[in-house]
C-alpha cells in the first residue's frame, strides 16, 4: 500500500519537531539574596532642632527578600557611639518606631547623629542617618540670647602654624584681613610669649575688660549680665598677660554685642608654638 504525500510529509514534520524540543531544566537557581533595606519614614524632614529633654519619634520601614534578623541604633556625638536599642527582629517587612530625647548636659549647638541599621539573617546590613542639633533656649527675658562653644585655640603671633587670629562668628583662626579679626594674640619679641590680646577690628577702641571668676560667673553668662561687667569697669586696649580662668569680656564691633572668653590653657611651648585654650559666649 503506497503512503500518500500528505501522511509523509506529516510523519516527517512531528519526527522534526520532537527531535527539535529542549529538554526542560529541571534545577533552578534560587534568587539572589539581596541587601535588607531601612528606610526612615517620619519624620520627613533629615534634621531637626530641639532643646534638652525634648523628643523626636522616628519611625523606620523595614525589608529584606528573605529574613530580617536583628535592628540596632545607636546616638554618635563627636565620634562616641551609644547603643539606644538592639533587639531581633523577624519576617521580611516591618515597620519599627523609636522615640528619641535629647539628654541632659550637651553643649548648645551639638551635632548628634542617630543612626540606624538593620540586619538580615546573613549579616548584610543597611543604615540610615537622623541628625538632632541641640538647641538653646531662647530667654526672653533678655535683650539678647547667648551662642556657647568651647575649646578653641589661638597660637602665638610667632607660630609657624599662622594661626595668631580667631574670629568668633565663623570660629575659625584661618583670618588674615584685619576687619575680620575679633582677637589676635601679641606677642612683640620671638620666643617670649607674652599670652596678651588685642582686638584688630575694634583698634583703637578700647574694648577689653579682663576679670577673674570671683568677679563674673561664666557658666551663668545672661547679655544683661556681661553688659553689667563691661559697663562696671574700665575698658583697655589690650588684655595683658592671660591666665588660666581669666574672664574676657570683649565689646564687639557690631554694636551692642559682646563676647565673653574664659581662659583654660596657657602653653609656653617650644620654638613659638605657644597657644591659649580658651571656652567663649557670644551675644546674638
Amino acid at each position: 500500500m503506497k503512503i500518500s504525500n500528505f501522511l509523509w510529509l506529516l510523519i516527517f514534520s512531528s519526527l522534526f519537531i520532537f527531535s527539535c524540543k529542549k529538554e526542560t531544566t529541571k534545577d533552578e537557581l534560587p534568587p539572589v539574596d539581596k541587601r535588607p533595606s531601612i528606610v526612615r519614614t517620619a519624620p520627613s524632614t533629615s534634621t531637626s532642632n530641639l532643646l534638652e529633654g525634648e523628643t523626636v519619634n522616628l519611625s523606620y520601614q523595614l525589608s529584606d527578600n528573605e529574613l530580617l534578623k536583628s535592628i540596632k541604633i545607636i546616638e554618635r556625638i563627636n565620634d562616641n557611639d551609644r547603643v539606644l536599642l538592639e533587639e531581633d527582629i523577624t519576617g521580611t517587612i516591618l515597620k519599627k518606631d523609636f522615640a528619641y530625647t535629647v539628654p541632659q548636659g550637651l553643649n548648645d549647638l551639638t551635632v548628634i547623629k542617630i543612626i540606624a541599621f538593620v540586619y538580615d539573617n546573613k549579616m548584610q546590613f543597611d543604615s540610615t542617618v537622623y541628625i538632632v542639633t541641640k538647641d538653646f533656649v531662647r530667654d526672653t527675658t533678655e535683650q539678647y540670647s547667648l551662642l556657647s562653644y568651647e575649646n578653641d585655640t589661638i597660637y602665638s603671633k610667632f607660630s609657624i602654624t599662622g594661626l595668631s587670629a580667631f574670629n568668633c562668628i565663623a570660629r575659625t583662626n584661618n583670618v588674615t584681613n584685619n576687619t575680620a579679626k575679633d582677637i589676635e594674640e601679641n606677642s612683640q619679641i620671638s620666643g617670649n610669649f607674652l599670652a596678651s590680646w588685642i582686638s584688630p577690628n575694634t583698634n583703637p577702641n578700647k574694648n577689653f575688660v579682663v576679670l577673674t571668676t570671683s568677679q563674673f560667673n561664666f557658666e551663668q553668662a545672661r547679655y544683661s549680665t556681661i553688659d553689667q561687667a563691661f559697663r562696671a569697669n574700665s575698658p583697655r586696649l589690650e588684655t595683658g598677660t592671660l591666665r588660666v580662668n581669666d574672664i574676657v569680656i570683649l565689646k564687639s564691633r557690631i554694636s551692642p554685642h559682646y563676647i565673653v572668653f574664659k581662659i583654660k590653657a596657657v602653653v609656653d611651648g617650644l620654638n613659638d608654638e605657644d597657644y591659649i585654650v580658651f571656652d567663649y559666649k557670644r551675644s546674638n
